[in-house]
């Protein structure tokens, strides 16, 4: 489906009754819209109403396949990243603990 910015979609638009739940970068869930603009009339999207710019294109099945693909590897990196983040949490504790253990030997 061709692409579009949430914004020039949305400006002309009417909420669709079919219930898909999908959460926003926001993590707020995203009500399916109906494009009315003459470049994609009567596409289904997803749109984040918490300003974060959560955009996706919406088949008749649902949520494209495509899409799920790039949600999971959104999901795949947040928890690698915590895992980072954990990694350098104990890092920076240790540091910490030696650098204590130097200052109360001065």
């Amino acid at each position: 489906m061709p692409t579009s910015s949430a914004k020039s979609s949305s400006n002309s638009h009417s909420r669709f009754n079919k219930k898909i739940e999908v959460k926003c970068w926001c993590e707020d869930l995203c009500p399916v819209f109906v494009s009315r603009t003459p470049e994609n009339p009567g596409n289904k999207f997803l749109g984040g109403e918490g300003g974060c710019g959560f955009f996706r294109w919406v088949d008749d099945e649902g949520i494209q396949k495509q899409d799920m693909i790039l949600e999971s590897n959104r999901i795949t990196e947040q928890r690698q990243m915590m895992a980072l983040m954990h990694m350098v949490v104990v890092l920076l504790e240790a540091i910490l603990f030696i650098l204590v253990l130097v200052l109360c030997k001065i």
